[in-house]
């Protein structure tokens, strides 16, 4: 994927997006590469679940997927019991007729959504036209006490999700619950309704929603964080920004890395920004060392806090070695 960066200049810094791996909550098999979807209870509403599920580790780097009408047909084929984990000798049977190496099953999923009610009072100004004793016209404001109906929409999604590899072994069983609120309010409890919002919009989002988390359970997935750099100093800093704002990167290196030579009290903001720039780079270690060296130096709290951050993405890059296999760290 291209990186693209929006640069946001506020005072002395640049906030620049670093586009980054997230390892999975939990580190599947190798030995589980090709996925068979299945969905073990039928609705409405399971689709968009397992379609978000799909598409979202189609994007990732983990897994081959088996098509969904093969997978749902293997499944059906194997003629699994309701309510009942599927058997080895059906998980063989979908394997060997999908050339899959593992399942993920949606067990279960269900959408509740519940209105509530309550009401409150206000007071409005309204103007209104009074006839006078001379046969005039006099327009007035009356005040009003008026009752107002109060909605408000709880929705829930829960989904009961299981792994397993070809020989029935359960791998992974998870659960992904969301819920969500909207309020509305009007004269009547009908435009109280329409004022919370389209229902069935929060209801698609939530369980397209499930499905994504349930991806990040089982695969590295791809996320961004915000970063700040320094952008005033000497002009090999503000150079360098400039070189990086047109994504000229190599540019920017070299006119932070001259700044960092030149001993002074610019040096330490040069090392903050190469530390980005190894960063995005993927150099995560290397980055470490510039950032320590500026925080030791600069003491800044947002400078330490980047130290920590980085020491988290270190050991976020040892799990998705262990998911991914290992990646070199140029030095």
């Amino acid at each position: 994927m291209r990186w693209m960066a929006l640069f946001l200049a506020t005072g002395c810094a640049t906030r620049v997006p670093i586009d980054v791996m997230e390892p999975a909550e939990y580190t599947v098999p190798a030995s589980v590469a090709r996925l068979a979807l299945v969905d073990r209870a039928p609705s409405d509403y399971t689709f968009k679940t397992l379609y978000s599920l799909r598409e979202s580790l189609a994007d990732g780097p983990r897994f081959e997927l088996v098509s969904n009408e093969a997978a749902q047909a293997a499944f059906t084929k194997a003629s699994t019991t309701v309510g009942q984990p599927i058997s080895k000798e059906a998980a063989e049977a979908i394997c060997k007729q999908t050339a899959a190496t593992g399942i993920v099953s949606l067990e279960s999923l269900r959408a509740d959504s519940q209105w509530s009610w309550s009401e409150r009072e206000e007071e409005r100004v309204e103007d209104q036209r009074i006839l006078k004793t001379d046969g005039s016209q006099e327009n007035v404001q009356v005040v009003k006490n008026v009752t107002v109906q109060l909605a408000t929409l709880k929705m829930d999604v829960v989904s009961n999700w299981a792994l397993m590899d070809c020989e029935g072994n359960v791998l992974d069983e998870h659960t992904v619950a969301l819920d969500a609120f909207r309020n509305g309010e009007g004269d009547s409890k009908s435009d109280a309704r329409l004022d919370a919002g389209n229902v069935n919009g929060l209801r698609s989002a939530l369980l397209g929603n499930v499905g994504i988390l349930y991806m990040q359970r089982i695969s590295p997935w791809g996320s961004q964080v915000s970063r700040r750099m320094f952008s005033g100093g000497n002009s090999h800093i503000r150079a360098g920004r400039r070189a990086a704002v047109e994504g000229d990167w190599e540019s920017a290196y070299r006119r932070w890395k001259t700044a960092a030579k030149k001993g002074n009290s610019d040096s330490p903001r040069a090392w903050l920004n190469l530390a980005v720039h190894h960063e995005q780079k993927g150099n995560l270690k290397v980055a470490l060392k510039y950032a320590k060296r500026a925080a030791h130096k600069l003491n800044k709290r947002w400078i330490h806090a980047y130290v920590t951050d980085l020491e988290t993405s270190i050991e976020k890059k040892i799990q998705l070695g262990k998911q991914l296999g290992p990646e070199t760290d140029d030095e």
